[in-house]
C-alpha cells in the first residue's frame, strides 16, 4: 500500500514538474516573441519615411498577445497597420514571405482570372491537373466562387474544357512558379517579376529582345508584383538609347540632398544610398545593345510597385502606350526584415520612401 503511495506521489510530482517547466517555457516563449514584435515596432517607428507620431511604439506593441497564434498575430497587425494607408505596411507569415520571394505557395495550381463573368484558368503549373482555358464552374458543389476558393480550396473542381465538362480531384501542394522573364512568340515579353536573379544574366535578355522580329514590342506586366528597383531601370535601359530621367525617390530622414539611383542590383547597396540622401533621381543606363520598337505595355489590378514605375515611365516620356486595367497604386520603397526571435520566415515591410514621376507627381495611392 505504501509503495503505491509512493508511486502515485512520484506520478504527481512529476506531472506537476512537467507542467511548471511547460508554463515556465510557455511564459518565456511569449517573452521572446514580444522582445521581438517590439523591436519591429521600433525599427518600423525610427525608419518610416513619414513620422507616424510619438504613440505609434505602444500603439503597435499592443496589437501582440501572448494568447495569440501566429496567424492571429498576422492579421491582428495587419488589420492595424492597414489603417494608415501605405502601400507595403505588413507583416508574413512564412507560406507568403516564399511566395513573394521564391514564387513558392501551397494552392491547387491555376491561376486565374475573372473574364466576362466567368472564371477562367489563365496559367495553368506545369504540374497540376488543370489546362489552359478550363472555366471553372463550381468547387465542392458551390457555384459562387472568388479567388481565394479557387487558388486555396481541396476537393472537387467542376471544369468546363472544350465544350466537355470535367470533375478533377483536387489536393494542395506546394507549386514553384517559373516567374522569370519569357518571349512568348512572335512579340509578347512576359515579365512576371522584377526580381533581381531574373536580371543578373542581361546578355539572356537582350537576345530575347533582339529575337523579335515585328515592328512592335508587347510587354505584358499584369500580375507583376515588382521587385528591384535597379532591375526595373535595367529592363527600362533596354528600351531607351539614351540615359534619361524617369523620376525620383524621396526620403525625408536623410541628411544629403540627391544624388543618383546607384546602377546596381544590391539592395544593400540601393538602401544605402537611398539611407544618405534626400533625393535619389532615377536615370536609365547606357547599354551595348537598345531597342527602337513601338512598345506596347499591358497592365491589371496586380500590377504593383515597380511594375508600375517600369510602365509610368513608358507613358510619361511618350516611349509606348498603356492597356489593361488600372494598377495598384501602390509604388513605395519599402524594407523587408525578418521578425526578430520569430521563426524563420516571418517577416515585414515598411515603407520608406516614396516615388514621383518627372512631372513631381507621387504614384503612391493612384
Amino acid at each position: 500500500m505504501k509503495n503505491q503511495m509512493n508511486k502515485v506521489l512520484c506520478i504527481t510530482q512529476g506531472i506537476f514538474f512537467i507542467l511548471l517547466i511547460s508554463f515556465f517555457a510557455l511564459i518565456m516563449r511569449g517573452k521572446f516573441l514580444f522582445s521581438g514584435h517590439s523591436q519591429m515596432c521600433i525599427d518600423m517607428y525610427e525608419e518610416l519615411f513619414e513620422d507616424p507620431g510619438e504613440g505609434f511604439i505602444s500603439e503597435c506593441e499592443k496589437q501582440y498577445s501572448s494568447l495569440m497564434t501566429y496567424s492571429g498575430w498576422e492579421l491582428k497587425m495587419n488589420s492595424w497597420l492597414g489603417g494608415y494607408g501605405w502601400s507595403h505596411f505588413s507583416v508574413y507569415k512564412p507560406q507568403k514571405t516564399r511566395e513573394l520571394w521564391d514564387s513558392t505557395s501551397e494552392e491547387t495550381g491555376a491561376k486565374v482570372k475573372y473574364i466576362d463573368e466567368e472564371w477562367v484558368v489563365v496559367r495553368p503549373h506545369p504540374d497540376s491537373l488543370f489546362k489552359k482555358g478550363d472555366r471553372i464552374l463550381s468547387v465542392n458543389k458551390r457555384e459562387k466562387l472568388n479567388y481565394s476558393l479557387i487558388h486555396k480550396t481541396a476537393g472537387l473542381f467542376k471544369v468546363e474544357r472544350k465544350n466537355k465538362t470535367l470533375e478533377l480531384n483536387i489536393k494542395l501542394r506546394e507549386y514553384k512558379w517559373d516567374d522569370s522573364l519569357r518571349l512568348r512568340k512572335p512579340n509578347v515579353l512576359i515579365v512576371p517579376s522584377f526580381r533581381k536573379e531574373f536580371f543578373s544574366d542581361e546578355g539572356e535578355f537582350s537576345e530575347k529582345i533582339k529575337s523579335i522580329k515585328s515592328d512592335e514590342i508587347v510587354i505584358d506586366l499584369r500580375s507583376n508584383y515588382g521587385g528591384n528597383m535597379g532591375a526595373g531601370l535595367t529592363f527600362l535601359s533596354y528600351f531607351f538609347c539614351e540615359p534619361v530621367e524617369i523620376g525620383y525617390i524621396e526620403r525625408p530622414r536623410s541628411k544629403l540632398e540627391e544624388a543618383f539611383f546607384p546602377n546596381t542590383l544590391d539592395d544593400f547597396s540601393q538602401m544605402e544610398k537611398l539611407e544618405q540622401y534626400k533625393k535619389l533621381k532615377l536615370k536609365t543606363f547606357k547599354k551595348d545593345y537598345c531597342t527602337s520598337k513601338k512598345v506596347k505595355v499591358v497592365v491589371d489590378s496586380g500590377t504593383s510597385s515597380t511594375a508600375e514605375l517600369v510602365a509610368q515611365a513608358f507613358m510619361d516620356l511618350e516611349r509606348g502606350y498603356i492597356v489593361g486595367q488600372p494598377t495598384s497604386g501602390q509604388l513605395v520603397l519599402a524594407k523587408w526584415n525578418d521578425v526578430p526571435e520569430f521563426p524563420k520566415g516571418f517577416s515585414y515591410s515598411y515603407p520608406v520612401a516614396t516615388y514621383k514621376n518627372i512631372y513631381d507627381v507621387m504614384i503612391e495611392g493612384y
